[in-house]
């Protein structure tokens, strides 16, 4: 199978939805599709797959297709709208030319641009759009009616069910969840070992985060958390807004390291004894954060995860079996249960058994053949009509 993955941005890069696309198209090639990658050309911009694919620390055999951008001259708002609205258009029109049997995206106006142009076509996305403005509702409707719109993978099944009581066929939609990568977690650490790599106090009972450090990933319950009790001591890894940047540095127990690649990761989630996603509503209000993807590496870690009881995460994540859920914006009972984490190891072992079993079906090489067995599917039965 020949596919073309249009994503409207440049590589390489260390946003959250570039190692989303880059996984899925490495692992489509692994799988033995023919992917071509088609992206937006910057100074930056790799020479070869091989160079690409290198610079991430994953395998595979794909094409890169950079485009060229004459609106990327402009600059803020309207430059990055108009990248959006005329790389696709670019992308899209450049496959008429080759051989290819499919158009990947997660860029609405890409799936837009194939359908008009008569491509087959996917829709991969975690936002639940139908919900969040009503009036895509329609626009949805109306596109999901064609033909050549095959189907579209959503990251969680809350955002599935937006499309699906939007009024779009079930028949077209699909769960798809993101995943890690199994070789970035092995051979496995210790939690001492990890600590001992990162001159951390091995007595110490440590929350781990890693990701965006910004209030609309409801980074804030978190620090309100440290603020609230400082013998908790907190490991955050990534970068983010300014302000919070500023408000962390004022923090004693909180131990800021910067962001690190997804391959040396790994080490610094095993020497926390939890991680957390932040017991905030911030993020699904937002949009911005459905079921995230660092979730995944969470389970692959084997520490006990700490979330909030939300309508995305309490689809992989249950209370008392495989994590422990706290209620959102609660400072005062997510301390308490987090103490009561701390004083009992035997609950924090089962758990973490828990998650890491559960985790083996998680990597990007299940979620690439998912992919593959129902995109042929749904080729094979739009090809019968």
């Amino acid at each position: 199978m020949r596919i073309t993955y249009v994503y409207d941005n440049t590589f390489p890069s260390s946003a959250a939805d570039a190692w989303q696309v880059i996984n899925t198209v490495s692992t489509l090639s692994r799988q033995g599709a023919n992917v071509r990658l088609a992206f937006c050309e910057s100074e930056e911009s790799p020479n070869s797959g091989e160079e690409l694919l290198a610079h991430y620390g994953l395998e595979g055999d794909i094409e890169l297709m950079p485009v060229p951008l004459k609106s990327a001259r402009l600059s803020g708002l309207a430059g990055r709208t108009l990248v959006k609205l005329t790389h696709p258009a670019q992308a899209v029109m450049r496959t008429i030319a080759k051989d290819t049997d499919l158009v990947f995206s997660r860029n609405i106006p890409a799936v837009v641009m194939a359908n008009l142009v008569g491509r087959p076509v996917e829709y991969d996305t975690y936002r639940p759009w139908p919900s969040q403005y009503r009036a895509m509702a329609f626009f949805f409707r109306t596109l999901f009616r064609s033909k050549k719109m095959l189907g579209a993978f959503f990251h969680s099944e809350h955002a599935m069910n937006s499309f699906a009581n939007a009024g779009i066929s079930p028949e077209k939609l699909r769960v798809a969840h993101n995943g890690y990568n199994e070789s970035f977690f092995d051979p496995p650490l210790s939690t001492r070992e990890a600590r001992e790599a990162l001159g951390m106090d091995p007595d110490d009972f440590v929350i781990g985060y890693t990701g965006r450090l910004d209030l609309a990933k409801g980074i804030g319950a978190l620090l309100d958390i440290a603020e609230h009790e400082p013998s908790f001591q907190f490991l955050l890894v990534g970068h983010g807004e300014q302000a919070v940047m500023d408000r962390i540095e004022r923090i004693p127990n909180v131990k800021l390291f910067p962001w690190q690649t997804h391959s040396k990761l790994p080490t610094y989630l095993y020497a926390c004894d939890c991680l957390m996603i932040p017991p905030s509503s911030i993020p699904l209000r937002a949009g911005n954060t459905v079921l995230p993807i660092k979730l995944f590496t969470y389970f692959a870690s084997g520490r006990v995860i700490v979330a909030p009881r939300a309508p995305d995460t309490e689809e992989l994540l249950k209370h008392d079996e495989n994590s422990w859920l706290l209620r959102c914006d609660d400072t005062v009972e997510s301390v308490k249960q987090l103490q009561y984490l701390r004083e009992n190891p035997e609950l924090r072992k089962r758990l973490s058994d828990k998650a890491r079993e559960q985790s083996r079906e998680m990597t990007w090489t299940h979620r690439a053949q998912f992919l593959l067995t129902q995109i042929d599917g749904w080729m094979r039965s739009s090809n019968s009509v």
